[in-house]
């Protein structure tokens, strides 16, 4: 149910408790029951708690947050919602290969969204054939890791017809895509309509500081690149 890897919180849970079993709180009920009143009105009440379709978890380390946004993933899954989970979002910040595209003036990070990819079509598979690709503007290349720009290509067209399994197949097999179409990803699932759509994501806070990266400014100087630069995580930090 969650083939993106589980939380560290979850993880330290475990290792805790001695065991694979997780209370269940009631921070996750109400969330949940909040998601549950968005997709059927008749569960909404004039004195129930306002709906909230966008939800920042906050509080204390090790507070019970990340255990929360998995269990609530879960269910998501098992309601035959489409989600994007992200369980680790620090991770879109550090580590791999990263270059300066000269089309969007941002930093692409190809590695971390052909890994983001893999793991979003591992549980969203069927839903993601039948559902049809609503922008049709070319996705923009960058670099692939370690090889370069393409000689003489820019961008990729995207057949009419297309699905958002081929759009996603696109930038899993073709690492110059890849980071545009985590972008473009992220825009079409805000246009699905026919079922109901959960992005979730982890270490949130990790996308509104620096990164792990560095720009070299003269031969003996640097300066960190903001995770605002990086252009999976500008665009997705815009979800709210």
């Amino acid at each position: 149910m969650l083939p993106e890897g589980l939380p560290t919180g979850m993880l330290g849970e475990f290792k805790d408790s001695m065991r694979y079993a997780l209370l269940v709180r009631q921070s996750f009920l109400d969330i949940r029951d909040n998601f549950r009143r968005i997709v059927d009105p008749s569960l909404q009440s004039t004195n129930g708690p306002k709906i909230r379709k966008q939800i920042v978890l906050d509080g204390p380390l090790c507070c019970g947050k990340s255990i929360t946004l998995a269990m609530l993933v879960h269910w998501a899954r098992e309601e035959g919602w489409l989600v994007l989970y992200v369980p680790r979002g620090r991770e879109w910040t550090h580590g791999g290969y990263f270059y300066k595209n000269p089309q969007t003036g941002l930093w692409d990070t190809p590695l971390q969204a052909e890994n983001v990819l893999k793991d979003f079509i591992k549980y969203n598979e069927s839903h993601l054939r039948e559902l049809p690709c609503q922008i049709l503007d070319p996705i923009p290349l960058g670099e692939g890791a370690g090889v370069g720009l393409l000689k003489g290509v820019d961008s990729k067209e995207i057949s009419e017809g297309s699905t958002l399994f081929d759009l996603v197949q696109m930038g899993i097999n073709q690492m110059h895509a890849s980071v545009g179409v985590v972008v473009r990803l992220r825009k079409e699932l805000s246009l699905v309509k026919d079922i109901p759509v959960l992005i979730a994501i982890d270490q949130y806070n990790n996308w509104f500081t620096f990164s792990e990266y560095e720009e070299p400014v003269t031969i003996r100087s640097t300066r960190p690149v903001h995770a605002r630069e990086l252009a999976m995580a500008y665009d997705n930090s815009n979800i709210f």
